[in-house]
């Protein structure tokens, strides 16, 4: 699981209603919706929205004195996690599989968040 803040200016319901829009712009999948989170899934298997690993996130709208702290936790489904991370250690002696399943496990992930709150 991949955790992270932001803060905006912008209060909790200002900044909801401009993470679904950005969330319906990226082909997500809202899960849950309420006044303090939103969950949503980005992607499916080999897709044009997410062509290596479907994604679970969770943001959390906390108000603060000046403007609104958001929390947010990525998760990656378990069966493609566990196989891109077994084909990087079983091919570990060429460097680049392994590379290429940190990046897709922790990297891209956390890119993808900081994108979506960027515009919040």
């Amino acid at each position: 699981m991949i955790t992270g803040t932001s803060t905006t200016k912008k209060t909790p319901e200002e900044a909801m209603e401009r993470l679904r829009t950005i969330l319906a712009g990226a082909n997500c999948r809202v899960i849950s919706d309420s006044d303090e989170h939103i969950e949503f899934r980005h992607g499916t298997y080999l897709t044009h929205s997410s062509p290596l690993l479907p994604k679970t996130a969770t943001v959390r709208f906390i108000p603060t004195n000046d403007g609104t702290q958001l929390e947010y936790s990525v998760t990656i489904d378990p069966f493609p996690k566990y196989w891109l991370g077994g084909i990087g250690i079983l091919l570990c002696w060429l460097i680049f599989p392994a590379v290429l399943a940190y990046r897709a496990l922790k990297v891209h992930p956390r890119e993808m968040m900081e994108n979506f709150l960027a515009g919040v």
